[in-house]
């Protein structure tokens, strides 16, 4: 059996209720009186707009973007040329178990056959040395990437911390202004 919990608690009843103080009684003033009592300012907040600093700010921001652009940019350029090396890595090994085989076959025939299979050999052996040429530029591809990369990426921590540093002033600025101002 469950035992019943107890009931609820009933809320507190609201506090009685203040009664309002009474309106002041404001004598009625003519305008021409109006016009000439003080203006009491020492409940104002001076708010103090200060901008100094702010252009180098925005222009710090900006090139901070632009070197993060950059970054992303050349990732994206270093990940097509690291595809690029792998097919062409790739044709390597292909064209070099193509010449294998061509040359076992081509030593297996005698004659005019023989004469044909040589004249293949030796193609696949200028398209081997293409394709290792193209590889060794796509692997030099991706090494002059990478330190591309790596300034871009310099370049654009040095910019972000650029562009904290130019907010930092202008916070300061604005604080001292501020300050002044009070």
């Amino acid at each position: 059996e469950k035992s019943k919990s107890p009931p609820p608690a009933s809320p507190p009843s609201p506090p009685p209720a203040v009664p309002a103080p009474p309106a002041p009684t404001i004598p009625a003033e003519t305008p021409a009186e109006h016009e000439f009592l003080p203006l009491d300012t020492s409940g104002v907040e001076h708010v103090v707009v200060h901008n100094a600093g702010t252009e180098a700010w925005e222009e710090a921001e900006y090139k901070a973007s632009q070197t993060k652009a950059a970054v992303e940019e050349l990732s994206l350029k270093l990940d097509a040329a690291k595809a690029a090396v792998q097919a062409a890595d790739q044709n390597v090994k292909d064209l070099e178990n193509q010449l294998a085989a061509a040359e076992a076959a081509a030593a297996q025939l005698t004659g005019s056959a023989a004469a044909e299979a040589l004249a293949a050999v030796e193609q696949l052996r200028k398209e081997l040395a293409e394709a290792k040429t193209e590889a060794w530029e796509a692997h030099e591809a991706i090494l002059a990437i990478e330190e591309d990369l790596a300034e871009a990426e310099a370049a654009h921590e040095d910019a972000a911390d650029a562009a904290v540093a130019a907010k930092a002033l202008v916070g300061a600025l604005n604080n001292l202004a501020e300050a002044e101002a009070a």
